[in-house]
């Protein structure tokens, strides 16, 4: 069981990882430099994480985490709803807190080139992919629907929303043509 003190190293350790990678650069990581940044012992590095690759495993699921984090879902909302105010909540929170959406593309990109952050990041697919909080909702609302083709939606769902951050940052004047462009898509997705 991990305590309290426990938790707030942990998270110490990955918010160090979050601002070395912000004014270094991501190719620039390494233990070291972490455990310096953090304050913390190679101990206590090693306590919470194996290696580098699963610190940046963990980063990506804490910046993925924090980033929905502000996401309001209401009960009633239809997939339709959740899906459109998903897309609302994304624009909006690409213009305001870049830094995170920057933080998760490092780590994607980082593992074009590293295999053993590539399988880092396919063990985590499914959590990242089906266990948040949207994902969640929306398979509490199709829970009469086969599982593999919720499963199946929630990646496409992730493959788009992908694109659309990118398009986001790039045409951020954009608003309403990026928001129809999402609703498109994402109703092509859910309509049988």
């Amino acid at each position: 069981m991990v305590t309290q003190k426990g938790e707030k190293t942990k998270e110490q350790i990955m918010k160090a990882t979050v601002s070395f990678i912000m004014n270094n650069g991501i190719e620039n990581i390494g233990i070291n430099k972490v455990i310096k940044e953090a304050h913390v012992s190679k101990g206590s590095f090693y306590h919470y994480f194996s290696n580098i690759n699963d610190l940046m495993k963990e980063v990506a699921i804490y910046t993925f985490e924090n980033t929905l984090s502000g996401f309001y879902i209401h009960e009633t909302d239809t997939v339709e709803d959740l899906v459109r105010g998903l897309g609302e909540y994304i624009y909006h929170s690409v213009q305001v807190d870049k830094g995170r959406y920057y933080i998760l593309f490092l780590c994607i990109s980082k593992s074009f080139f590293d295999d053993g952050l590539k399988e880092s990041f396919q063990s985590i697919f499914r959590q990242l992919v089906q266990e948040n909080l949207v994902a969640k909702q929306i398979m509490k609302i199709n829970h009469d629907e086969k599982k593999e083709t919720v499963i199946k939606k929630l990646q496409g769902l992730d493959m788009i929303a992908l694109g659309f951050i990118i398009h986001c940052q790039l045409f951020d004047g954009d608003q309403e043509h990026l928001l129809s462009v999402w609703s498109k898509i994402t109703r092509d997705l859910y309509t049988d």
